[in-house]
């Protein structure tokens, strides 16, 4: 009876874990992006041998973005400290001009969503609402605007630590069909 009770108990994790992974409802259109993280990246160019991959899945039905990031070679003690109590947190996206001045189109506040893996660090956060990150980050965009800038070519993933303030590592989005 409990080998039984333990199946049916791991079955029904393993299909909410299924669902749980599932970035579109049936019929929704999203737009997928995603970026190569290194330390040989502009805009920081630090010769970090850390390295990173983000997926950035947009729901414009709805508004939202999920964020999927695995970093080997960088955990949760190399984040920025002063970026880590701040509320928009260390990870986030900027979107640069073709003069190199940035600007914050994206944040990911430190807290929940960030765990330690055996080889890094990982930030997994699912229907993140954009207009209350806009808020946070002081932006006029719309879901549309931001998506525009996304496909721009010039929206960046920085991940800064203590010891590159500026961003240890980054990469750009790139626009996945």
């Amino acid at each position: 009876m409990i080998a039984i009770r333990w199946l049916t108990t791991a079955i029904a994790t393993l299909l909410l874990a299924g669902t749980a992974q599932s970035t579109a409802a049936p019929g929704e259109t999203v737009a997928r992006f995603e970026a190569e993280l290194s330390g040989n990246a502009f805009p920081d160019i630090t010769g970090s041998l850390a390295t990173g991959h983000a997926v950035l899945i947009l729901h414009p039905d709805r508004q939202t973005v999920d964020i999927d990031l695995d970093v080997t070679g960088l955990n949760s003690d190399a984040l920025w400290d002063r970026l880590v109590a701040a509320p928009v947190g260390p990870t986030h996206i900027h979107l640069y001009s073709p003069d190199g001045d940035a600007v914050l189109i994206m944040a990911f506040p430190f807290g929940e969503a960030y765990s330690n893996t055996a080889r890094g660090l990982r930030l997994r956060a699912k229907d993140i609402g954009y207009a209350d990150n806009a808020a946070l980050v002081n932006s006029a965009r719309s879901f549309a605007d931001f998506t525009s800038a996304l496909r721009s070519g010039n929206a960046y993933f920085n991940i800064h630590t203590d010891m590159f303030n500026d961003g240890e590592i980054a990469g750009k989005f790139v626009e996945k069909k």
